[in-house]
């Protein structure tokens, strides 16, 4: 079977390449010693459920996702010692697993599923595990090509929602002072943060990039007009 990628599925293949270094990484820890044999069974199972992980990357003038026959491989490895390309180590599988006592870690390659989508595999992956159901509703994934249409009249793409009215460059301050910069920390509560992420079924980057928006904006020059704070219920300020 051959999966074809749309321009922000490439964009991370293209960047990144074969280095699980510039990727995402789940972290999970067990109460008890991780059984390799029981992990290998759920991965397998997972991977019936979730076919864009059983593939590996191709490239026929441009990258595409083909069906992956090869057995998986799930690494012994710490953390700090872990393969850091997927490849040889991976038989090709654009993701990898690794186990040591009681920790588990999940690298994916972007270009095949978002945060969302890699979250829910390695959820069912552990759900396999210990022979649970998977709580909450299914989640339902959009597939649709995100760039294309907007080049592309053929394309429908994602039904993306239109932005509240952004804000003129000239009302965020910025101190000229050559090469020098202020650095500014943006710290939230691990525990609240998770918890939106849970409610609105997504990864924890977009609701990051949601917080430090909203600290801008809060920080923004009184004048600014067309300024619209959405939080993060959905609910306009």
């Amino acid at each position: 079977m051959r999966y074809n990628l749309g321009l922000m599925d490439k964009y991370p293949i293209e960047a990144a390449g074969s280095n699980i270094e510039n990727n995402p990484m789940f972290r999970a820890t067990f109460k008890q010693p991780i059984d390799p044999i029981k992990l290998e069974d759920a991965t397998y199972k997972a991977l019936d459920a979730y076919p864009l992980f059983k593939t590996k990357v191709m490239y026929d003038k441009g990258y595409y996702l083909e069906t992956n026959d090869k057995p998986i491989i799930i690494i012994h490895a710490k953390e700090e010692n872990r393969p850091v390309n997927f490849g040889k180590y991976t038989s090709d599988y654009p993701w990898q697993i690794c186990y040591y006592g009681n920790n588990l870690t999940f690298e994916w390659l972007h270009g095949v599923s978002d945060g969302a989508g890699a979250f829910c595999f390695i959820k069912q992956v552990i759900c396999n595990y210990f022979d649970a159901d998977i709580e909450g509703p299914s989640q339902k994934f959009l597939l649709a090509t995100g760039l294309e249409p907007f080049f592309d009249k053929k394309e429908k793409g994602i039904n993306f929602k239109n932005d509240p009215s952004g804000f003129s460059i000239k009302y965020l301050p910025v101190l000229k002072r050559g090469y020098k910069t202020d650095f500014y920390q943006l710290q939230a509560n691990t525990k609240n943060v998770l918890e939106v992420s849970k409610y609105l079924e997504t990864s924890v980057a977009p609701i990051l990039a949601i917080l430090f928006s909203k600290a801008i904006r809060n920080h923004l020059n009184e004048d600014v007009k067309n300024i619209t704070l959405v939080n993060t219920n959905g609910i306009k300020e």
